[in-house]
Order: structure tokens, then sequence, then C-alpha cells
């Protein structure tokens, strides 16, 4: 009980006595400070007021016009409590969505998916996130961010004296849609550019599937010309030529020991030249073993010119079942072989040199060229190129074998050797060639006759000669040769392969001059087929080459002999009156 109270009881009693004068001095002294202290206090409490309502006031104006919509949700996903705005996003008064149901705003598709978030916030206690749409009042649709987090309120019953806590849902609502429109154009740039980038690297694609496509093509044309060059030297000029130096050869007979024998043998020593330098470069252009008994063949070949030459021993395995089914792929392999052969001989200083041939799994072949020499650092290559490459230099190989689908690797070092490993598809299925023209070599008009008719009689005594071979003039040369050797006749020629069997069973000669390389069947099966039937019959094999392995397989067919085209005329009407042979 304070001081005054105490004063306000002692002087309401009627039985005490007066307090004495300075107690009650005291007591109103007392009572003056506590109403000091009261006024303070109360001072106190109104200036509290009012800083919590600038607060108020600020919160409120805060929360109203903050840039980001805010409602409370309860678990139920009704509006509880929802700012200025909030409630401007929806295009609707705030006071008609308190005890609304949100959801009614949100667009349908995304409604499960609002209920969900509201669920997990309250019945779950998440923070959660997530992006839906909402439609105003007006019909406009926005895109909106949600981020809410669970709050607990307590809930003071007016009847009991416990307390019940209640979850809602506080929920910052943040209007994306010029974020969601920006993504969507990003999108659609992206889709562009990739779209561009797919188009571009399509062009890329098919401008170098054309090179590629142009490289074969181009390496087509360079064998076939090399070919083409080849067969128009052999099967026109060389041709002509030997059948003017038989012809020549007839003429000096004539002629006796008159003067004019002496011109007569020094056209011949001309054309003997001539038939030797022809014969050369078709060998330099296109090796017809090349195209006649594959790769495989052709390095064999390649090896034994090289070591006839002089210039490297080469020691060659090759498979034969590692053929290149493409005709360019071999040509261009043989040419590169010989280049890399060409280097060995030039710059590694060493005599020998070796060269293998193999399949590489079921879809390649691997060709590697060794050698023991000096070798070099790959390094350096580049600044080699220019003298050890030439057309055929170890970087135009790699970029040829790379268009063809293959590879080359390169293994060298200082003093170590080299060795030049060449991969090649064994089929090139990927691009779709025409076909090869096939070239067409015309006989001059006032040159080749037409066939000698067959004899049908044989003399006693008389050595009836078959002739076959695809060239006419060679045909008339040999039989005007042959015609005027006494105890020879000629009973028929034939220009190819099956016309030589069918021309030998209707006539029975006892020799046959048979050409090796013939269109419909070659040499090699004709004589096969004709020794079957007739094994006393002679076959001498003519050819331009004597190399490679031709005149092995036209032994093995049954020949007697094997001589070249270019072999003086003697020589040959020795080689078919000689029954011994």
């Amino acid at each position: 009980m304070s001081p005054c109270s105490q004063q306000s009881s002692l002087n309401g009693a009627d039985n005490s006595e007066p307090l004495p004068a300075e107690d009650v001095r005291r007591l109103l002294q007392q009572c003056t400070i506590h109403q000091g202290e009261l006024e303070a206090q109360n001072s106190e409490l109104r200036r509290v007021r009012q800083q919590l309502e600038r607060f108020r006031d600020r919160y409120v104006h805060l929360y109203d016009f903050a840039p980001l919509g805010y409602v409370t949700l309860d678990e139920d996903g009704y509006v509880q409590e929802i700012n200025l705005a909030g409630a401007r996003m929806l295009s609707v008064q705030r006071d008609s969505l308190i005890g609304y149901p949100f959801v009614d705003y949100v667009a349908e598709a995304d409604q499960p998916a609002f209920l969900d978030h509201v669920r997990r916030c309250v019945q779950q206690h998440e923070e959660v996130t997530s992006e839906v749409t909402l439609q105003t009042n007006g019909g406009r649709t926005i895109a909106v961010q949600l981020h809410s987090v669970p709050t607990e309120d307590d809930d003071q019953q007016p009847d009991s004296e416990e307390n019940r806590q209640t979850t809602f849902c506080k929920t910052a609502v943040t209007d994306i849609t010029q974020r969601k429109l920006a993504e969507r154009q990003l999108r659609a740039l992206n889709e562009t550019l990739e779209q561009r980038v797919a188009e571009r690297a399509a062009e890329l694609h098919r401008r170098a599937t054309q090179l590629r496509v142009l490289t074969l093509q181009l390496t087509q044309i360079e064998q076939r010309e090399r070919r083409r060059l080849a067969q128009i030297l052999q099967d026109r000029l060389q041709q002509l030529l030997i059948a003017a130096r038989i012809s020549l050869s007839g003429l000096e007979v004539q002629l006796g020991e008159q003067p004019p024998q002496q011109s007569v043998a020094r056209v011949q020593r001309f054309l003997e030249q001539a038939i030797a330098e022809s014969q050369t470069l078709t060998v330099e252009l296109s090796p017809p073993v090349l195209y006649e008994a594959g790769l495989a063949a052709g390095l064999e070949w390649l090896a034994h010119h090289m070591q006839r030459d002089g210039r490297l021993l080469v020691h060659v395995q090759a498979d034969r079942q590692a053929e290149p089914a493409e005709e360019s792929v071999r040509g261009f392999l043989f040419e590169a072989v010989r280049e890399l052969l060409a280097n060995v001989a030039k710059h590694a200083h060493v005599d020998q040199a070796s060269v293998t041939m193999a399949r590489d799994g079921q879809s390649h072949v691997c060709i590697e060229v060794h050698d023991t020499g000096v070798g070099f650092d790959p390094a350096d290559l580049r600044s080699r190129e220019a003298t050890v490459g030439g057309a055929f230099g170890l970087f135009g190989v790699r970029e040829r074998l790379e268009v063809l689908g293959g590879s080359l690797q390169i293994i060298s070092a200082p003093s170590q050797g080299t060795r030049i490993v060449m991969r090649a598809p064994l089929q090139q299925q990927s691009l779709h060639e025409a076909r090869e023209p096939s070239v067409v070599t015309s006989e001059p008009a006032d040159v080749a006759p037409e066939p000698r008719p067959i004899h049908s009689a044989a003399v006693a005594g008389v050595i009836r000669v078959l002739l076959a071979d695809d060239h006419s003039v060679i045909r008339h040369g040999l039989a005007e040769l042959l015609q005027r050797q006494p105890g020879i006749e000629v009973v028929g020629e034939a220009a190819d392969g099956e016309e030589a069997v069918a021309l030998a069973r209707k006539t029975r000669p006892d020799v046959i001059l048979m050409d090796v390389i013939m269109p419909k069947l070659d040499g090699v099966e004709a004589t096969r087929q004709i020794k079957s039937r007739f094994p006393e019959t002679r076959i001498i094999a003519l050819s331009m080459y004597d190399e490679g392995e031709m005149p092995a397989a036209m032994y093995d067919a049954g020949v007697a002999r094997y001589l070249s085209k270019a072999v003086a005329p003697e020589l040959l009407v020795a080689a078919v009156l000689d029954q011994g042979e």
C-alpha cells in the first residue's frame, strides 16, 4: 500500500490519533514523486505508441506499395491478407479478395501445382518456390513466381485459456511475365541460331562431301588418263611400229645385198629404239600389270623394275586377299608406293627396302614401306616437303588417303630408319560414280586391212600357223612375214580369245602365235582351253611386256615360248620353225 493510501486510511479511522505533521509531509512528498513517475511513464508510453504508429504506417506503405504482391493463405488456399500490389495484379479490390479462394485466379492447367504448393508449405512446413500463370479479373494472363514460407500465428480462443497455433502460407508474388517473354525470345533466338549452325554444318558437310567426291574423281581421272595414254601407246603407236619393223624386215630380205639394205637396217634400228622408248613410257605412265593382275602383282613388278634399273632392291610381301576393289584406289596406292621407294633411293642412303601389303581388319588394306636408312624427324617434314614430296609428297598422300577414308602414319627418327604406313578402304561404297568409259582405239583405215582368209587345207610338211591378236596391223604384219617363209602357212587370224579357241578347233594348227592380252578371253585362258583339247598344238605367247606374273601364267597354261612382240623378226620365225621347243 502506498504512503498516500496509508494516510487516507489513517485519517479515516475514528479512534486513531492524528499522524504527526512530519509524517504527513513525508507521505505527501512520496505521493508527489510517484505522481511524477506515473506522468513520465505515460509520456513514454505515448511516445512509444506514436513511434509504433509511424513504423506501422511505414510497414503498411511498404507492404501495400511494394513492387511485389504479398498474400497470406490458409491451408485451403483462401486469402487471409493481401497487399495492394497483389490486388492490383489481379485487377480486383483488396477487400473483395479477403476470404476468397486464390486458386480461382490460377490458370486451370496450373491449379494442381498451386494447391500442391500450398499444401507443402502449410502441412509440411517447407519453403516452396514455383511458377504459375494467373488470370486477372480483366482476362489478362500474367506469369508469376510464388515464393512461400510457413508462418505460425497464436489464435486465442475467447472462452478458453488454451492457445491454438495456426500455420499460414506467407507468399511473395513476383510478376515474371517480361522475364518469360525474354526467355521465349532467347529460346527462339537460340533455336534460330542452332538452325543456322545446323544449316551451316550441313552446308560444310555437303561441301566436304563434294570435295571428297571431286578429289576422288580427280584421282580417277588422273589414273584414267595415264591408262588412256598408255593404251594409246601400246594399242596404236607400238603396234604400228612393230608392224612397220616386220614389214621392213621382209623388205630387207627382198633387197638382198643391194645398197638400200643399209638404209633399211638403219630404219629398223630407229624403229627398235622407238618401240623401246614407247614401251618405257607406257610402263612409266601406267604399268599394264597393275590393271591386269592387281595391286599385289603391280608391287612385285615395281620391285623387279627398280632392281633391274639398279636403283633399289625391294622385298615385297603382298597378300592378294587385300586387293582394293576400286581401280582408282589401286592406282593411287601404287603411285604412292613408287614415289616413297624413289624417296628411299634418293635420300635414305640404303640399297634396299621392304614393302608389305596385308588386310587391316575386314574393311581396310594396310601397306607399309620400310627402310633402315638415315631417317628424319617427322616434325621437320613440312620443311622437307619440297625436296622429298613431289606430286605425291607425304602430306599430299595423307590428305588424299583421308579423302578416300584412310590414313597415313609416319614412324621415323634420325639414324633410325623410316616406316610409312598407309591404310585405305577396300571398297568405296559411299560414292556413286559413273562407269569408266571404255577406251576405243580405231585403226587407221590405210593400214588395217581386212582379216586374211582361212586356209582350209594343210600342205604336207608345212607348219600351219594360227595368229591370235586383237590388233589387225600386228596380225597383217605377222602374216606377211610368215607367208614369205618357205614351209610356213598361215591358216587363220583371230581378233580375240574366243575366236582363237573356235578357229583352233576348226583349223587344227600346228603353231599358234597367241597375244597375252585380248578381249572376251585373255591369252592365258584361251591357251588353257586349247591345250586341254589339243595338247599337241604348240603355242607361242606374244606380249609387249615380258615382266611380272604374265610369263609364269602363260607357261602354266601350256605355252612353249614367251616372246616380246618387239623381238627381232628372224627370232620369231625361228621360234615358229623350231618344232623341238
